[in-house]
């Protein structure tokens, strides 16, 4: 089953304002896609608050090589330059290879921690920031 703790009810001075998961997760993640993109648990979680806005989106896996295998799909995918997506790069955050990337208003944070593979939506003011606290936050729980 899904850990709750991935989604903090509180984060940086942002709410959880709305949780998705299970099968509604899963659907909305293949609708955004177009197609089926994910068979697994997900999870979505919408932040808010007077710093701005972020989204949580999680896939969960069986194993971490499959999150891995996953991660290079959708980065291959994306620096390929046939999405919403520009300025796609790696970067080292705390020490962890994560995926940015610009779009539709917001930057975008791709990258996996165990057997999760996790896509980070925020206010490009909040964008390293958020991750970098992020990652801090799942290194303890």
């Amino acid at each position: 089953s899904v850990s709750n703790e991935y989604l903090p009810e509180e984060f940086i001075g942002l709410r959880l304002t709305k949780k998705v998961t299970g099968k509604e997760a899963r659907n909305f993640v293949n609708k955004l896609h177009g197609k089926t993109v994910t068979e697994t648990e997900n999870e979505i979680g919408y932040y808010s608050g007077n710093a701005g806005r972020a989204l949580i989106y999680t896939s969960h896996y069986q194993k971490p090589e499959s999150a891995e295998k996953y991660f290079g799909k959708m980065t291959k995918k994306i620096s390929l330059g046939k999405s919403a997506f520009v300025s796609s790069e790696f970067i080292d955050v705390n020490g962890k290879k994560i995926f940015r990337t610009f779009g539709m208003g917001r930057s975008h944070y791709i990258f996996t921690y165990n057997k999760g593979l996790f896509w980070i939506t925020v206010d490009t003011n909040l964008g390293i920031k958020f991750v970098r606290e992020y990652l801090s936050y799942l290194k303890n729980i």
